[in-house]
C-alpha cells in the first residue's frame, strides 16, 4: 500500500484522522505537505511540552484529563526550527492549548510569540510550565494585549510586568466586546497595581471597604479554612473576582464577561455569597 498512488482527496481525508505529530511530519514530503496545509482542522486540547529526554515525559506534571490531548514533544537535548508550530497557526483552531516550555532560548521566545498568532480558545500559561524569567521578559503590556485578541480564555500565572492600565484598557475592551477575550485569569498581580487598577474603573477599594458612585454591586465570601476573603465586583455584565494572597502579597485576579442575564444572576445568588454596601465617594 503506498498512499502517494492515492488521489489528493482521498490524502486529504485520510490526514485529517492522523494524529498532530504524524501530521506534522508530512511536511518532509512536498505533495503531502501542500495537501496537509490546506486541511483545516480543529483540535480540542493540545498540548506544547519539553521534556528531558525522549520518551521520559514527567509523569508528576501530567494531570489525569492530560491523557488524551493530542501532544507536541520537544526534547531538551535536541535542537529544533519554530517553523511547525508557525505552520499549525496557519491551520488549525484549537480548542484549549497548554504550554509547557521550561528553557529560556531563542527557540522559546519563537514559541511564545508565535501564540499571539493561533486561533485559541483557552490559554494556559501555568506556573509549572514555562521558564518564569522568560515569561517576565516577554509578558509585557504590547504582547499581553495581542493575546488577548487570539484567546477566548486566558490563564496567565505571573503579570508582574503588566500595568494597571494595561489590565484597565483590556477590562474596556471585554466590556465594548472589542477584543475575543471573555475571561482573563492570574495569581499574581501586585496589591498596588490592583488598587489602582480599580481606581481607574473609578472604584475605591480601601481597608476592605468598597467606594464608588458607579452603579455596581458587590459579594463576599469568607473562606474559613484559607481565611481568604474572595470579593467579586459586578459592573453590568462584567465580573471582577479577586482575593488576596498573604503569602506573597499578591492578588488573584479574575476578570469575566458573563454572556447571558441567566449566568451573570445564577453567580448574583448564589448563597454562599453576602452583599457588601457600596459607599459613595
Amino acid at each position: 500500500f503506498h498512499i502517494m498512488g492515492l488521489p489528493t482527496q482521498l490524502i486529504s481525508n485520510s490526514i485529517s484522522f492522523l494524529e498532530m505529530e504524524d501530521r506534522l511530519r508530512a511536511r518532509v514530503n512536498k505533495r503531502l505537505d501542500a495537501i496537509e496545509l490546506n486541511c483545516k482542522y480543529h483540535v480540542e486540547k493540545m498540548i506544547i511540552e519539553e521534556s528531558e529526554q525522549e520518551g521520559n515525559i514527567d509523569e508528576e506534571d501530567e494531570d489525569e484529563d492530560e491523557n488524551d490531548d493530542q501532544r507536541i514533544t520537544f526534547y531538551k537535548e535536541k535542537s529544533y526550527s519554530s517553523d511547525c508550530i508557525r505552520r499549525l497557526t496557519q491551520n488549525v483552531s484549537i480548542g484549549c492549548l497548554k504550554i509547557k516550555l521550561t528553557g529560556s532560548k531563542e527557540f522559546h521566545r519563537e514559541i511564545f510569540n508565535l501564540l499571539t498568532e493561533f486561533d485559541i480558545r483557552d490559554l494556559y500559561l501555568d506556573s509549572k510550565s514555562f521558564d518564569h524569567a522568560l515569561l517576565r521578559e516577554i509578558m509585557v503590556d504590547s504582547f499581553f494585549l495581542d493575546l488577548t485578541k487570539a484567546c477566548k480564555s486566558l490563564f496567565v500565572h505571573d503579570c508582574e510586568n503588566i500595568s494597571a492600565e494595561c489590565l484597565h484598557q483590556v477590562y474596556k475592551n471585554m466590556m465594548d466586546s472589542s477584543t475575543k477575550l471573555r475571561k482573563f485569569f492570574t495569581d499574581f498581580f501586585s496589591v498596588e497595581k490592583c488598587i489602582s487598577f480599580l481606581k481607574l474603573i473609578l472604584i475605591t477599594f480601601r481597608n476592605g471597604v468598597f467606594f464608588s458612585n458607579r452603579d455596581i454591586e458587590v459579594r463576599f465570601v469568607y473562606q474559613c479554612c484559607t481565611h481568604i476573603v474572595v470579593s467579586r465586583v459586578f459592573d453590568g455584565y462584567m465580573e471582577i473576582y479577586f482575593f488576596y494572597n498573604h503569602c506573597y502579597n499578591t492578588y488573584h485576579i479574575n476578570l469575566k464577561i458573563h454572556e447571558t442575564r441567566e449566568s451573570l444572576e445564577e453567580t448574583k445568588n448564589r448563597e454562599i455569597y453576602a452583599i457588601i454596601e457600596v459607599f459613595p465617594e
